[in-house]
């Protein structure tokens, strides 16, 4: 009897041995996506991928590729400014907007890029007033400059919308959401 639970002892002992390498590698593994340093602007390249327009509401999707040789990681919004005649408006954090983002309720994620992949954000502008009595002049957005969390460094693109013909409007405040993993409209 007494060697019977000296071997039930050893075998759990053994068992539990084995939880504690697994916990500790998948420990690890979280900890190197932690681990890995914030993505620098010189190392993505930054380009207009799509655009889109629905409801009065037209929008472009960033791309943001990992061109370096090593994984990166992006979470949060970027800093977007748009442009036009001497003015300029800065992007309004959302978690989503009328043509893309995140679902309601989710919190940005950690977005590890590893070298080659995609993020995106989605930015948005409407070409109707928000205020339906305030008349608009819809002089459409010339430039965004886009620049990181917490850096300094940008990168200015057209806001000329692919395959729209006509560019980023201005009648209402413009949006952008949270980087987001690979090259999409929505996430989940």
């Amino acid at each position: 009897m007494t060697q019977r639970l000296g071997v039930l002892t050893l075998g759990a002992s053994l068992v539990f041995a084995g939880s504690l390498l697994q916990l500790s590698s998948s420990a690890a593994s979280a900890a190197r996506a932690i681990q890995a340093r914030t993505c620098s602007i010189t190392r993505l390249s930054i380009t207009v991928a799509s655009a889109s327009a629905a409801g009065g509401t037209e929008g472009m999707l960033i791309a943001f590729r990992n061109k370096s040789a090593t994984t990166c990681v992006l979470q949060g919004y970027p800093k977007v400014v748009a442009t036009r005649s001497e003015t300029s408006s800065l992007a309004i954090p959302s978690l989503n907007t009328y043509l893309g983002g995140l679902d309601p309720g989710l919190e940005p994620p950690l977005v590890r890029l590893e070298p080659g992949r995609t993020a995106s954000v989605v930015v948005a502008a409407g070409d109707n007033p928000r205020v339906l009595s305030s008349p608009c002049v819809n002089e459409r957005y010339k430039a965004v400059t886009v620049s990181l969390p917490g850096q300094s460094g940008s990168k200015k693109l057209s806001a000329e919308l692919p395959r729209e013909a006509t560019s980023l409007p201005s009648c209402s405040r413009v949006d952008v959401t949270p980087f987001q993993s690979g090259l999409t409209w929505f996430g989940n």
